[in-house]
C-alpha cells in the first residue's frame, strides 16, 4: 500500500514536470515571437517624453518589471503613462492635463497616439509604475536618459 502510494504521487508529480514542460516550451516559442523594440521606434517614444524604466528600482524597493500578460499594452495613472511594448521594455511619460500642455507637449500628442497604435496591439490594462507616489533613484533616471539601455548596478 505505501508503494502503491508513492507510486500514484510519482504519476502526479512526472505529469505535472511534463505539463510545466510544455508551458516552459509555450513561454519560450511565444518570446521568440516578440518584436523588439526598434531603434527608431525608442527615438519616437523619448521624443513623445517617455523614458525606459524596466529594471529600475523605486524608493520603495519595488524593481519594475512588465508582466507577460501587460506585454504590447498601454496605459495612464494618476497623470503617468506607461507603453508596455511587446520585447518587453516599459517606457514612462509624466504629463499634466492636456489643457495646460505647452504646444511641444500638444504636437507630442499626436506621436504618442501613433506609439499607441504601433507598440500596442493589445490595446490598455498595463500596470502604471510609480503613479501612487513611487519615486525613482535620481541617479538611475540621469543614467537612463543617457542611454535607454544602461544596466543599473545590482541593488
Amino acid at each position: 500500500m505505501f508503494f502503491e502510494r508513492n507510486l500514484d504521487q510519482i504519476k502526479i508529480e512526472a505529469n505535472f514536470g511534463f505539463c510545466f514542460g510544455l508551458v516552459e516550451k509555450e513561454k519560450k516559442r511565444r518570446r521568440s515571437m516578440v518584436k523588439a523594440t526598434t531603434p527608431e521606434q525608442r527615438a519616437r517614444l523619448v521624443a513623445a517624453g517617455f523614458l525606459r524604466v524596466d529594471g529600475l528600482k523605486t524608493d520603495g524597493g519595488y524593481i519594475i518589471e512588465p508582466r507577460v500578460s501587460h506585454l504590447g499594452r498601454h496605459d495612464s495613472n494618476n497623470g503617468k503613462t506607461v507603453i508596455v511594448t511587446e520585447g518587453g521594455e516599459v517606457w514612462l511619460a509624466v504629463y499634466s492635463s492636456p489643457t495646460s500642455l505647452p504646444d511641444w507637449e500638444r504636437r507630442g500628442s499626436s506621436l504618442r497616439a501613433e506609439l499607441y497604435r504601433e507598440l500596442c496591439p493589445e490595446g490598455t490594462g498595463a500596470n502604471v509604475p510609480c503613479s501612487n507616489g513611487e519615486e525613482l533613484n535620481f541617479r538611475d533616471v540621469l543614467c537612463r536618459l543617457a542611454n535607454p539601455d544602461w544596466i543599473p548596478d545590482k541593488y
